[in-house]
């Protein structure tokens, strides 16, 4: 009887143990588990084609400008004169050149590198590059263009930059008339190429703004160049409907 007890008694400890085992090996598995779940990696991706214009978006309502900066030559100073929004932040030079960008100054005697330096905006609209088109050789000022963003990009890196390509003027100082439209075309080739390498956003406003001869309708720049009230009503138009939204082209991807 009593050999009886101590195999009973042996033979539940050995049960015991068994699943204590069972338990411990459960318990294992799921630590594995979850470290496997943790060595995860994730990354983002960025689908957006650099190389095209701005397409048509939905139209962003007037708060967008609140988170907006324009900075350019004096065609940008229609936006100051003549914009409709007064939470519009626009900073211009006439006759500016990109290579005096950090040496010309505003009346507060800023330059327009301290602005950009200085702002917390998030989308910088850049308009330069029509009073390089009469050099000899305009990748030479695409070269100062690129590296310029790369700089604000190594400042900035949550800055979204937007660059103009060149609307096709009427007439400029440097260039003979009939040679214009070529001109603007090859440059501006040129501009697409910087932007895809670089990454920003290009903005093509001939179509909103040019004749049949690709050149800008007179109505909105009596001038030939710079954009009249009516003008900038349009390019306002244009700014709000041609807005990337990063979330739709910006994804995380997990293994």
């Amino acid at each position: 009887m009593e050999k009886m007890m101590k195999m009973k008694n042996y033979l539940i400890k050995l049960v015991l143990a068994s699943c204590l085992l069972i338990l411990v090996g459960c318990q294992s598995k799921k630590g594995q588990d979850v470290a496997i779940e943790t060595a995860k990696s994730c990354y983002m991706i960025d689908t957006y084609d650099y190389s095209l214009p701005v397409p048509d978006s939905n139209r962003v309502d007037a708060s967008y400008y609140d988170d907006a900066l324009f900075v350019g030559d004096s065609r940008m100073g229609s936006l100051a004169l003549y914009g409709s929004y007064p939470n519009q932040e626009v900073y211009y030079i006439e006759g500016l050149f990109l290579n005096r960008i950090d040496i010309t100054k505003l009346e507060d005697q800023d330059t327009i590198l301290d602005k950009i330096n200085a702002s917390q905006k998030h989308n910088l609209y850049l308009m330069l590059g029509l009073n390089e088109i009469g050099w000899e050789d305009y990748q030479v000022f695409v070269d100062q263009y690129s590296a310029f963003i790369k700089k604000i990009k190594q400042d900035k890196p949550d800055m979204n930059i937007y660059v103009f390509l060149l609307y096709t003027p009427d007439h400029t100082l440097t260039i003979d008339k009939q040679a214009i439209n070529e001109a603007v075309y090859n440059d501006n080739m040129l501009l697409r190429k910087m932007c895809y390498e670089n990454q920003v956003y290009c903005l093509d406003m001939d179509p909103y703004f040019a004749l049949n001869d690709h050149k800008i309708d007179k109505s909105f720049a009596q001038d030939g160049i710079h954009l009249n009230a009516e003008g900038i009503k349009l390019f306002e138009e244009f700014i709000e409907c041609h807005v990337v939204k990063e979330e739709e082209h910006v994804k995380e991807v997990c293994n």
